[in-house]
């Protein structure tokens, strides 16, 4: 303070300005590398974090679907839709499952006693096999080759003693009595990872009956991963608690393979080819001291080739014995690199034009500061009342040679000027006189105000500050002088220029108002905004004398409108990157908004979508369940886990699952698209409900529309019948034909049964030859037609099998629904009596149950 109270030359302030200006553009380049490094940084560990995020969800999908599948096959087992000892129907049965399901390298049953059926395929070339223990018992172990039609066709493995009860897989789901995980194993060929998935079987007393299991390839998370885009050149790859690999996204073999089948092992990551994954896991490890104290997740940096690499690692659990690590490397220079090239290129622009100004300054400072030296020395004798002499206009500068002419022509003026201001000055103390008693009113309204108020004498520039005014600054009265370099000095930099504009055009009368917000210092550093409105007086020329106005502090209104603006723009970011299906609309079903995401899933723009009624794409079978879920969002309800189909632009409909809440008549909506899950619980519902033979209803499904139909006859008194048929002399037909033609039969007699009965009938295989018909709404008379219909086709059916052609016959017991029947088993245990009635009187024939005959 104390240099500055004895000022400094102008040659010292331009080199000072200069250094000021130097140091500046260095620090606001540096400023803007550090700023531009760290918010790549922040977007690098947004982008690692959600592709973690995406893997974590396929694999819990992926590692969901074996479960599912021995769910359904135990369910099977103990509801006895499949014998326990088929071996054959249970091979059937997996190998529809593999053909159903990609990721699946093998389906299978391991029994009580020791035996096994396996239905699979091997890479590379999909080829299927079957594998089955003779008798289906602990012993010779046999694995065929099978074609497309599941014939056998090349035998390729026998193994003698082979016990299944001894399997890790057995072991495991008995020890644990649940769904079980085996460990990461290698397949037989030594060309694929594998997992199993097992789970014990037991039957409706609560036997055990033996162990389902499943077996998937992990390669097809290998896969997964190679199809991701992990910025320009980054990897991921999958890592068990040990450090082995279970996948990656690069082409790296995961099995190390000598010749011997016994000494094969997986690679650890530590000790892969692949530079970025080895020093990826030993970061990891280096980090925690070994891959079981990774517990949440982390964000690391390692180098490799020189090159800055960001790591994100995550743990992947679930209750089934599943515990991994996801681990997302991306190279810091595929953000880096743009911003490196951009920061030399203006370093370089920067120095050079730093150069320049410093040259040029050497120059301008000696071509100003000596006749601006000249200039002060004669203002001196000026103010000391000195006689004055004419200056020498010598300098090269325009500008300045024009300012010595102004200074000379102006001393010669003044001595003329000095006698009209002693007259002026008479008359502006009348005015002054004047003013004070005007200003002594103002201030009394100025003290009952809340807002800052201003005064402006455009004729001597002078200016009045009220205390309010100084006050939202934060100083006291006395403390802050009326000046303009008061106001001017406080104003915000950037303000200036836009006040400066705005006044000037107001004053001219190009704007009707002045009104306008800038930014002013307070006290304690921090810039508060001003809203400033005034007025301004006018004389008889309609040049303004006079302005006065106001200051309103509007700090609080600004901030909520930044608040406001910044959670906007963060609502926006999250709308347009979210990889859900976002939705606002209102309860008449219109379509306010939508993401991209819904582009993908239904195939039209969203130009197509917005401003359109959603009714209009949901599916007519879910259009009431639909108008009841949104008259409950209508009454401020939300709704949670609602499923309905949408119609796409290629006319087929995708399922969407919906969480919605509803606010001020408007409903904002989470939605996400499920058609594929339903389509693989449609695959496992046909499963459970189907006989894999005939293709007619299985006995689960066929007793659960029968006890339906007794509820509609119990409701409504309806007729219905039902027909109980076995096939005669069945086990000569497998004795002579073999079961292969003994299941032509089977499924020939299946059709014969579908032509014969009409479509509001329901067929059933109840097991082996036994088969059922419901025959609701019908008499006694019109289901005996039914029956001889049928007899009449089966006498003159022969069906041809590998073993020569063979001919049968069928017997049948006809049963009528009574309204005493409060459960199915009493009109299947009549039906079932007038079919042995059958059997007795000879076969092939029909007989209808009767009340008196059967109770005597």
């Amino acid at each position: 303070m104390n240099m500055f109270s004895r000022g400094i030359s102008l040659k010292s302030a331009l080199i000072a300005l200069y250094a000021i200006v130097t140091i500046s553009v260095a620090l606001a380049g540096y400023l803007s590398y550090s700023s531009s490094r760290q918010s790549i940084g922040n977007v690098a560990l947004q982008l690692r974090t959600e592709i973690t995020d995406r893997i974590e969800t396929h694999l819990l999908e992926f590692l969901h679907l074996p479960h599912r599948i021995n769910q359904a096959n135990a369910q099977a087992l103990t509801r006895q839709l499949i014998a326990a000892n088929d071996q054959l129907t249970l091979g059937k049965r997996f190998a529809e499952q593999i053909g159903m399901f990609p990721s699946v390298s093998s389906v299978y049953f391991g029994n009580i006693h020791g035996g096994l059926v396996n239905s699979g395929r091997e890479s590379p070339g999909d080829l299927r096999y079957l594998i089955d223990t003779e008798g289906f018992t602990a012993g010779t172990f046999r694995k065929t080759l099978v074609d497309a039609q599941g014939n056998h066709a090349e035998q390729l493995a026998v193994l003698s003693n082979f016990d299944s009860r001894n399997r890790p897989w057995y072991v495991r789901a008995l020890e644990r009595n649940g769904p079980v995980w085996s460990d990461v194993y290698i397949l037989f060929t030594g060309k694929e990872l594998a997992l199993a998935a097992s789970l014990p079987a037991y039957d409706g007393q609560g036997g055990l009956l033996g162990v389902v299991s499943v077996d998937v390839f992990l390669s097809n998370i290998s896969h997964f991963l190679q199809g991701m885009r992990i910025g320009e050149t980054g990897q991921a790859f999958i890592l068990d608690r040990d450090g082995l690999l279970i996948a990656t996204s690069t082409t790296e073999l995961l099995i190390i393979d000598s010749g011997d089948p016994a000494a094969r092992s997986r690679v650890h990551g530590t000790e892969s080819s692949d530079p970025v994954v080895r020093n990826a896991s030993a970061t990891l490890a280096s980090r925690f001291g070994n891959f079981s104290e990774v517990e949440k997740e982390t964000s690391l940096t390692f180098t490799v080739n020189g090159r800055q690499m960001l790591l994100q690692t995550a743990p992947l659990r679930d209750d089934l014995g599943i515990d991994w690590l996801i681990l997302v490397v991306v190279p810091e220079d595929d953000f880096m690199a743009a911003i490196m090239a951009d920061s030399r290129m203006i370093h370089l622009h920067v120095t050079f034009a730093l150069a320049l100004v410093l040259a040029a300054g050497v120059f301008l400072t000696k071509w100003i500061v000596k006749p601006v030296s000249l200039l002060n020395m004669a203002a001196d004798r000026v103010a000391a009342g000195e006689s004055i002499k004419k200056i020498e206009d010598y300098s090269p500068v325009i500008e300045f040679r024009g300012l010595t002419r102004s200074f000379n022509r102006m001393a010669h003026q003044l001595s003329n000027t000095l006698e009209g201001l002693e007259l002026e000055l008479r008359e502006r103390k009348r005015a002054e006189e004047e003013l004070r008693r005007t200003r002594e009113q103002f201030e009394l309204a100025v003290l009952g105000s809340n807002d800052g108020i201003w005064d402006w004498n455009l004729r001597d520039n002078s200016l009045f500050l009220s205390p309010r005014w100084k006050e939202q600054l934060g100083y006291e009265d006395k403390e802050l002088s009326s000046e303009f370099n008061v106001f001017y000095s406080r104003l915000h930099p950037e303000d200036v220029p836009r006040l400066d504009d705005y006044l000037k055009r107001y004053l001219k009368g190009e704007v009707e108002m002045f009104e306008i917000e800038f930014r002013m210092l307070h006290r304690e550093g921090g810039y508060r905004w001003i809203l400033s409105r005034g007025t301004a007086f006018r004389d008889e020329k309609n040049l303004p004398f006079r302005m006065a106005g106001s200051h309103t502090d509007i700090t609080d209104r600004k901030a909520a409108e930044q608040a406001l603006k910044e959670k906007s723009e963060e609502l926006e970011r999250y709308f347009t990157t979210s990889l859900d299906l976002l939705c606002i609309a209102n309860t008449k079903g219109e379509f306010i908004r939508l993401n991209p995401e819904w582009e993908k899933v239904l195939g039209y723009s969203l130009t197509e979508l917005e401003g359109r009624n959603f009714f209009d794409f949901v599916h007519p079978d879910d259009m009431e369940d639909t108008v009841a879920a949104v008259s409950r969002l209508d009454a401020q309800e939300q709704v949670l886990n609602f499923e309905n189909r949408y119609r796409r632009k290629d006319g087929s409909y995708s399922w969407i699952e919906w969480r919605a809440f509803p606010r001020n008549g408007t409903i904002y909506a989470v939605a996400r698209d499920i058609t594929r899950r339903k389509a693989d619980e449609e695959k496992l519902n046909r499963l459970a409900t189907t006989d894999s033979l005939t293709g007619l209803c299985n006995r689960r499904a066929f007793m659960q529309t029968l006890e339906t139909e007794l509820g509609r006859y119990r409701r409504y008194g309806k007729h219905a019948s039902l027909l109980m048929l076995d096939l005669d002399h069945f086990k000569t037909i497998n004795d002579t034909h073999g079961h292969a033609g003994g299941d032509e039969v089977l499924r020939y007699f299946a059709m014969l049964l579908q032509e014969t009965v009409r479509e509001t009938d329901l067929p059933g295989r109840l097991g082996g030859e036994e088969f059922a018909v419901l025959l609701p709404e019908t008499k006694v008379s019109s289901a005996l037609v039914i029956a001889e219909r049928l007899l009449r086709k089966v006498r003159e059916t022969v069906v041809w099998t590998h073993a020569g052609t063979a001919s049968f016959t069928v017997s049948i017991g006809l049963g009528v629904m009574q309204p005493e029947d409060s459960t199915p088993d009493s009109l299947l245990a009549r039906a079932d009596a007038a079919l042995y009635r059958a059997k007795d009187n000879g076969r092939d024939r029909v007989e209808v149950y009767s009340l008196g005959q059967h109770d005597k």
